[in-house]
């Protein structure tokens, strides 16, 4: 068993995407209907070639969205895996402590998802072997070749979209739990703070009462003194 495959199956999983584990080690979904060629009494014209030719070109432009996509998420990651790990962090943070590890891993995996996403690329191309048969056998030949193509390259997409749906998930659940262990630090600091402010207020304030006692215990002596050796 492919431990690469089992492992992205359980974080897909654990992200509410729908798969299979066969359909991750192969990196496409399983097709849910039979692909129709076309019969051989069907006459095939241009339009209908131009047609299959542009649903291609459609498919492969939204792989090409999806891709630059995940390459900028993949930036976005790094970069805020790299500021969070450093000195001045809320990986450092004092009333944070060991929770601080909780967006780290959640950066690994959308990290490893992504590898995988931008590994070996699969999509199926048109085989052009068949250029010099007849005409009317050749465009029959080409249009079945797109039609496969399409649905094959259509189930790799699908496939991609949700791991990279799985990623952003996991990234979006990382930037939540850094904004809450912020927040916890901030006000963690802040109640530190005010709960120091108040046992000033109180040392300052038990100081000063011990003062003024002390000064009318000293002005009392001096009275007594002064009353004691005043003549008849």
């Amino acid at each position: 068993m492919n431990f690469s495959a089992y492992i992205t199956w359980i974080l897909m999983r654990c992200a509410i995407v729908e798969c299979t584990l066969s359909e991750v080690q192969h990196r496409q979904y399983e097709p849910e209907i039979k692909v129709d060629t076309i019969p051989e009494k069907l006459q095939v014209t241009d339009d209908k070639i131009n047609f299959l030719k542009n649903k291609n070109d459609e498919i492969k432009d939204r792989r090409d969205r999806v891709d630059t996509k995940a390459r900028t998420l993949l930036t976005l990651t790094s970069i805020l895996l790299g500021l969070i790990s450093s000195v001045t962090s809320i990986a450092s943070a004092k009333y944070v402590g060991i929770w601080a590890i909780i967006p780290l891993i959640l950066l690994f995996v959308t990290i490893f998802l992504l590898t995988v996403y931008l590994g070996v690329d699969r999509s199926q191309t048109v085989d052009y072997s068949y250029i010099f048969a007849e005409s009317e056998s050749a465009n029959r030949m080409l249009c079945n070749d797109r039609l496969m193509s399409q649905n094959y390259n259509g189930r790799v997409t699908d496939f991609m979209l949700d791991l990279y749906r799985a990623a952003l998930r996991y990234f979006s659940l990382a930037i939540l739990c850094i904004m809450i262990l912020g927040i916890w630090n901030i006000l963690s600091n802040d109640s530190n703070w005010f709960t120091k402010e108040v046992r000033d207020y109180k040392t300052q304030s038990a100081l000063k009462d011990n003062t003024l006692t002390c000064q009318k215990f000293m002005n009392e002596s001096k009275t007594n003194k002064a009353t004691v050796s005043k003549p008849d």
